[in-house]
């Protein structure tokens, strides 16, 4: 009798994707890492394993927030984008998969602020002394420029009035005794503590 041996056949098959998608292996699509092992039969009839080690890779994924000033625009995907929204791209990272990109764009930043300031007569605001709308341009935080408008009013100038008492003999004023001719001035604010009415009062002591 002769006794042929036949050999066995092993084979290591190692195979890397990104994550998401997937490899074919004994007609079924696989996604998950893993040693996979099938049995199939050689030349000789003989059992012929066949082994697949596979690992995933994975993808990537950046989120970034852009302002831009009214009249600009930002290039991004091969386009200037001057409208605002939200802009996606597929780019590929370190390890040849998809790097999802997301740009979060906002337009239009120019900022407009108007404040209304009552003043009292010849008190001076910013440099400015006289009722009126004034715009001033100036650099928001978003480096653009911007408006921001005062508004000024100036309330009336102090009204000036004259009383005059004449008594005769020594007389009594605001709990004060006269005894001779005297003045005095008073002067009355207002709610924004500005001088309002001054009333001069004449005291004649005959």
């Amino acid at each position: 009798m002769t006794l042929t041996v036949l050999s066995l056949d092993s084979t290591m098959l190692s195979q890397r994707i990104c994550r998401g998608s997937s490899y074919t292996y004994n007609g079924l699509p696989h996604t998950q890492a893993g040693t996979y092992r099938h049995v199939f039969k050689n030349r000789n009839n003989c059992d012929s394993i066949v082994k697949l080690e596979l690992s995933v890779k994975d993808t990537s994924a950046y989120r970034y927030s852009m302002a831009i000033c009214s009249g600009s625009s930002y290039y991004f995907k091969g386009l200037n984008r001057s409208i605002a929204g939200v802009y996606r791209d597929t780019l590929s990272n370190s390890e040849s998969c998809d790097s999802f990109v997301t740009l979060y764009l906002s337009a239009d930043t120019k900022l407009y602020d108007t404040l209304r300031v009552t003043l009292c007569q010849g008190q001076p605001f910013r440099g400015y002394s006289i009722a009126g709308v004034y715009t001033e341009a100036y650099t928001s935080v978003f480096n653009c420029d911007s408006l921001w408008t005062p508004i000024l009013h100036y309330l009336p100038p102090m009204y000036f009035q004259t009383k005059v008492y004449d008594k005769c003999g020594a007389s009594k004023y605001r709990n004060i005794v006269y005894r001779t001719s005297d003045s005095l001035v008073e002067i009355i604010k207002n709610a924004l503590d500005c001088d309002s009415i001054s009333t001069t009062t004449k005291i004649n002591i005959t």
